[in-house]
């Protein structure tokens, strides 16, 4: 694994870090039930890049995070199946 592909993933990471950090703040900020929000935007871009970037390097998803991510597609694409 090259310097660059550890970069990809730890810039992934963080921003999974990052967008959840955001989310946690804006849920104490202002809580509205059942609304998406754009922190809950981000934070669906950030997982989806995390998993692009470990299936890229051949490592599999954390089950947690795999859970998260099906339950974020299905809040803003509820047509698209959970993936597997």
């Amino acid at each position: 694994m090259s310097h660059g592909q550890s970069y990809d993933l730890t810039e992934s990471l963080r921003a999974v870090n990052q967008a959840r950090s955001d989310l946690d703040l804006a849920r104490t900020q202002r809580a509205l039930p059942g609304v998406a929000t754009s922190e809950q935007r981000r934070l669906l871009t950030a997982l989806e890049g995390y998993a692009a970037a470990l299936a890229g390097h051949g490592h599999p998803m954390p089950y947690r995070m795999h859970s998260e991510l099906a339950m974020y597609r299905a809040m803003f694409n509820p047509q698209r199946p959970p993936a597997r």
